[in-house]
């Protein structure tokens, strides 16, 4: 299986295992793409990337913290430095603070809005800039919880959309050429900590895996997510 034989990819939040970003970048390594696997834990995310190299693929992992503009002028600059060209970009880096929103504060409110909301425009416009300058195009996966259909992930969705259309990037969504959104229902251990670590190591890595084969009926799980896919096409 090579289907992203020599692509360049950037996954955000891929320290975690389990977790999709860590499970994202080992299919996609094994897929043939060169990964980037970022994160504000380096030592987790170094130890996914050590994982990827030992079973024969391409992995480096780099600090970055989303939330910061300058980090990813950092990142984006390391991989084109070293590649030349970024083919792929995969929002992942997620929080969620689970308080009543009677007990939540300001500073949790604009820490979910600044990881959740704004490093994904952050990434996506320095992306696309990367995407465009080389002239081969390129895919910007955008991952949210079910609560995209509310509250903060609703605003990642609009600002995906918008960016779409003011920017000239062709959105595809779901899986299999549907043209809804296509829910990907996997484990998560944002909505269950306690839930048995291997039973969601084994359904996580599934659920990656049948995203990238088409499959439009997910994984069945505990909760279930949305992934926006946008192609950006070459000159």
């Amino acid at each position: 299986m090579a289907r992203l034989r020599d692509k360049v990819a950037l996954v955000t939040g891929a320290a975690s295992v389990p977790g999709l970003g860590s499970a994202t970048a080992t299919r996609f390594a094994e897929e043939g793409a060169v990964v980037y696997l970022s994160d504000v834990d380096l030592e987790g995310a170094e130890a996914v990337a050590a994982q990827i190299r030992q079973a024969g693929g391409g992995a480096t992992a780099l600090r970055h913290d989303v939330t910061l503009q300058p980090d990813w002028d950092r990142v984006i600059g390391t991989i084109i430095a070293a590649q030349g060209r970024l083919d792929v970009l995969v929002n992942n880096a997620g929080i969620a603070v689970l308080r009543m929103i009677d007990e939540l504060t300001h500073a949790d409110w604009m820490r979910q809005l600044d990881v959740n909301l704004s490093s994904v425009f952050y990434g996506t416009q320095r992306a696309v800039r990367e995407m465009r300058r080389a002239g081969q195009g390129g895919s910007i996966i955008n991952l949210s919880s079910i609560a995209g259909q509310v509250g903060v992930q609703t605003g990642l969705r609009g600002l995906f959309r918008q960016q779409g259309r003011s920017t000239g990037v062709h959105k595809v969504r779901g899986a299999g050429g549907s043209s809804g959104p296509d829910p990907h229902q996997y484990d998560s251990p944002w909505h269950d900590p306690h839930q048995h670590a291997e039973s969601r190591a084994a359904a996580q890595p599934r659920a990656v895996r049948h995203h990238l084969r088409g499959n439009s009926h997910g994984v069945h799980g505990r909760s279930s997510g949305h992934c926006e896919l946008c192609i950006v096409p070459g000159q």
